[in-house]
């Protein structure tokens, strides 16, 4: 019986051994908050929208102002030409070209630093760059021109862009504050002369000026709410998110250690039911063979041996530090008790091998099994499960090795009743028949009659038969070719055949196989004949029995009963003589008999 060959290792909470510890996942590169906090917001919209508007932004801002540069050469052509001064054309030849410079200096950013450092700068300058736009158009061009528009996205886009942070409202409303500040300015300015612009009424200023705080206020008010809102969402949901890959990684780290413990069950459980397999085997065979049931089997030798290998499995399969084995009967076996290691074990479990019940209905204890381990807790409720079952397999193995002893004594016993009764038989039918032996000589011995089988001097059983005795028969002359072989009827002896051959010829292995089959079923056909001829003679007994005691109860009287017996016993038995009396018994032997069949009966 071979057993798989692997060991169990107790699971820890963390996985086996090799697999990655089981515990939180996030940060940076995974694309989950980090644990303790979360990554700044800027790393999310807020980046992917400024991306957007500075490359809409640059892009746009380049193409306008290769639109716009031939138009401002040929002004500075006509002046030139017309005698006057080339310095306003040239200005916002000079302004667009830094802004667009600008521009394009943020956007290329971000590749050389890193974004969430970058973000606040590149942000920062681009509202910069989109206010001063602004205010040069509302400068150069009036009401009529854009810088309105642009002015009016600067605080919104500050809303979302710089809307970070504890100071986040504070930003979004100083924004606010200076685009209307910027517009206000520009319309003073632009009332008292200072800029040369198409729409210098003061009515036209004001006018302009309350609608665009008007406008500005609100957008940026609805725009601050709806961001706000949107904001707590997006925390929401980013805290729900949070929440839910934690479940999902506590759900996985109790579905991993859910495996690692059905693994070690499964282990458990196969490593239980080879142990169970060798128990019911009876144990591996030192030569890997049963033995001969020539040589004497040694049961108790056996049962050590088993519990030894038991003990080693368990405590190999299991990790237990020593595994012991009492039985009643005074045999034992341990493993890992002599090692230094096993001192002190932190807990210990015994359990009884039971095996049937007694007259009282309880179990019968054959021993008990002890486990000892430096772990502490063990033994599980699982673990005790198996083991139970290892003791039940261990109790039924050792029962059924006791009825097998029980079974191979009492066959042995009723062989050798059989046999002694087979002796009583033959030698019965060798007194009442005599000597039973015959000899053949073929024609090449001398003084033999060719093809004639004789009978010659009787063979004897026992000794006190007559004849030839047994001593006799061992001190004729033998030839070295001679073969003698038993005649056997289970085990008993009850007689021999001598064959010698021809000078110059030996007895070959095929046919010493066929003489010892002719002699197999020569001894069946003797025992075969031997019962017939007993049965025949109790079947004669019988008839004579009946008839006697048909004839015995024809008759009323005692004297002719009497008569009839002894004149039918002496006339079957062919007796010379015969006397039948009746006699009472002395009273004093009656008494005797009496007193000591009642003491006999009487004693325990």
């Amino acid at each position: 019986m071979k057993l798989s060959v692997f060991k169990m290792h107790r699971p820890a909470q963390g996985g086996y051994p090799g697999e990655p510890p089981i515990g939180p996942r996030g940060g940076p590169g995974t694309g989950m908050p980090a644990p303790g906090g979360f990554y700044p917001r800027s790393s999310g919209l807020r980046q992917r929208l400024l991306n957007r508007l500075l490359a809409a932004t640059t892009g746009l801002t380049w193409l306008l102002y290769l639109l716009a540069l031939p138009g401002w050469i040929n002004e500075m052509g006509g002046n030139a030409i017309a005698g006057r001064s080339p310095a306003n054309p040239l200005l916002p030849m000079v302004v667009y070209g830094i802004i667009a410079v600008g521009l394009s200096a943020l956007t290329f950013a971000q590749r050389v630093s890193a974004a969430d450092r970058a973000y606040p700068l590149r942000a920062g300058g681009f509202l910069i760059l989109l206010i001063g736009a602004g205010a040069f158009m509302l400068a150069s061009q009036g009401l009529t021109g854009n810088g309105r528009l642009l002015l009016a996205l600067f605080p919104l886009l500050s809303v979302f862009l710089l809307s970070e942070g504890r100071f986040g409202r504070l930003v979004r409303f100083a924004a606010l504050i200076l685009s209307i500040f910027t517009v206000i300015t520009i319309g003073f300015f632009a009332v008292q002369g200072y800029l040369l612009t198409r729409d210098t009424g003061a009515e036209a200023w004001l006018i302009a000026e309350l609608g665009f705080g008007l406008i500005a206020i609100v957008s940026t008010l609805v725009f601050d709410a709806y961001l706000h809102d949107l904001e707590s969402g997006m925390e929401k949901s980013q805290l729900f998110a949070i929440n839910l890959e934690r479940e999902r990684q506590r759900l996985e780290s109790q579905a991993r250690q859910a495996r690692i413990d059905l693994e070690y069950r499964l282990q458990q459980i196969h490593s239980t039911n080879e142990i169970n397999l060798l128990i019911r085997g009876g144990g591996e065979q030192e030569s890997g063979q049963a033995p001969s049931s020539a040589q004497p089997v040694d049961q108790k030798h056996i049962t050590k041996q088993l519990l030894a290998q038991v003990c080693e499995q368990v405590k190999d399969r299991f990790g237990y530090d020593t595994v012991r084995v009492f039985l009643n009967e005074g045999i034992s076996a341990e493993t890992g008790a002599n090692s230094p290691e096993t001192a002190g074990p932190a807990t210990e479990l015994t359990l009884p091998i039971l095996s049937g019940l007694n007259e009282r209905g309880e179990p019968i204890m054959l021993g008990t099994i002890l486990f000892q381990s430096k772990l502490k807790e063990a033994f599980s409720k699982d673990e005790v499960v198996l083991l139970e079952s290892i003791a039940g397999s261990l109790a039924s193995a050792l029962e059924n090795r006791r009825l097998l002893e029980q079974i191979e004594s009492n066959l042995e016993e009723i062989s050798a009743l059989h046999r002694q009764y087979l002796r009583r038989a033959w030698m019965h039918v060798l007194d009442t028949r005599g000597p039973q032996e015959y000899q053949y000589l073929s024609i090449m011995h001398p003084g033999a009659t060719p093809g004639r089988e004789r009978p010659t001097g009787p063979i004897m059983m026992g000794p006190g038969s007559g004849g030839a005795t047994p001593a006799d028969r061992d001190n004729r002359p033998r030839s070295k070719n001679l073969l003698e072989l038993p005649i056997q009827l289970r085990d008993q002896i009850i007689g021999s055949l001598v064959l010698e051959p021809e000078p110059g010829r030996t007895i070959g292995e095929q046919e010493r196989v066929l003489i010892e089959s002719v002699i197999n079923q020569a001894a069946l056909a003797l025992e075969n004949a031997r019962l017939l001829d007993e049965t025949r003679q109790r079947a004669d007994q019988e008839m004579v029995t009946a008839g006697i005691s048909t004839r015995i109860w024809s008759s009323t009287d005692i004297e002719t009963i009497l008569q009839t017996a002894l004149h039918e016993l002496g006339t079957s038995l062919n007796a010379a003589q015969g006397s039948i009396e009746l006699w009472p018994e002395p009273a004093e032997r009656a008494n005797q008999d009496d007193a000591g069949d009642g003491g006999s009966e009487a004693s325990p």
